[in-house]
């Protein structure tokens, strides 16, 4: 009897270690689904089986939303984790803890979080030549090798060029006295060995070569800088009054539908002066037909009609006001060049 017994407590005691085990496994595999579930809701219901993977998804979406990445990096040199979150977040992408553990550190964060550098390299990989013509149809409107080079040689001087940026300006704009908004390349060279750019020989004239935009041996310097410059911190000289970076004109314009602020307008400008001039030098003396030294502002209105930009009498005079320095009624060859070239380019 005492047998049957103890075989009997055996068989139940078995019988729940099954069941615990049994129950064990279930609970493994709800949390494999749930993790699998909850990794991203555009993977298409495809199971993830390593990092890689889970890497290449997110590339998908990196690539095509590079210039949030971008303004982020304006400001900072580094992407700290919340951020980190954030952007997976904002992207739709959920990841339970231990794969945004394992992400995170594939990345090689340092204290401060992951360098936009390395941000770059993991996430936005550079296509090769080859697959330009691919690259040129793909819906996913992926990076071409050109903006690839751009955005990592960008990574490497952003804290060079935000050092001496006051410096740079000045440089750029003795060597350019006419306001081609370009230099010669060997001359962008030197200016970068000078203030101590992070790159060897071949980086810094292959950088100066891709701010070549037309190919003719010249280094856009004001594209170059723009990709550091914060516009939206653009200051007016009366800042009581208005604000050149919020100012709406009301007045419609042929060219957009867009609402326009006086920076718009004084980007146009500069675009089309470029453009049927070559340079502002040539734009003011064709303009100023009497060789008075400044521009009247039957002569400035003579520039807006050409460029096809239509204003009221209230925009007419903020819009004078604001490249007009010292108030005098009349626009210098210097206020000019000044609301062209120095005063669109502020961090």
């Amino acid at each position: 009897m005492n047998s049957i017994k103890t075989l009997g407590k055996s068989n139940i005691l078995e019988n729940r270690l099954r069941t615990s085990q049994q129950s064990n496994e279930f609970c493994m595999r709800s949390n494999n689904l749930r993790n699998w579930k909850s990794v991203s809701n555009i993977f298409s219901k495809k199971k993830l089986t390593s990092l890689d993977e889970i890497k290449c998804h997110l590339r998908k979406y990196f690539i095509n939303h590079m210039s949030i990445v971008h303004q982020h990096c304006k400001k900072n040199t580094f992407i700290d984790k919340p951020t980190f979150q954030l952007m997976l977040r904002n992207s739709g992408i959920l990841i339970n803890n231990i794969y945004l553990e394992s992400l995170w550190n594939s990345c090689q964060p340092s204290l401060q979080g992951i360098s936009y550098e390395v941000f770059l390299q993991e996430f936005v990989p550079c296509q090769s030549e080859n697959n330009q013509s691919t690259i040129a149809s793909s819906k996913d409107n992926l990076l071409s090798s050109k903006q690839c080079q751009i955005l990592n040689y960008i990574a490497l001087v952003t804290h060079a060029v935000k050092t001496y940026w006051e410096n740079l300006k000045v440089e750029f704009c003795c060597l350019d006295p006419y306001g081609r908004l370009s230099i010669a390349i060997d001359q962008a060279i030197k200016i970068m060995k000078k203030y101590c750019f992070p790159l060897n020989d071949n980086q810094q004239r292959n950088l100066a070569v891709l701010f070549s935009t037309k190919n003719n041996g010249q280094f856009n310097y004001f594209d170059f800088m723009q990709h550091f410059s914060n516009t939206s911190s653009l200051k007016s000289i009366n800042q009581n009054s208005f604000s050149r970076s919020t100012y709406t004109i009301q007045s419609k314009q042929c060219w957009t539908c867009l609402p326009l602020t006086i920076n718009c307008l004084i980007k146009r400008i500069r675009s089309q002066c470029i453009h049927y001039y070559g340079n502002i030098y040539r734009m003011f003396k064709v303009i100023d037909k009497n060789r008075q030294g400044y521009l009247g502002k039957s002569d400035f209105k003579r520039i807006l009609k050409q460029f096809k930009i239509h204003l009221d009498a209230e925009e007419f005079y903020h819009v004078l006001s604001e490249i007009d320095q010292n108030q005098d009624g009349v626009i210098s060859y210097e206020e000019l060049y000044d609301a062209l070239i120095i005063d669109a380019l502020l961090i």
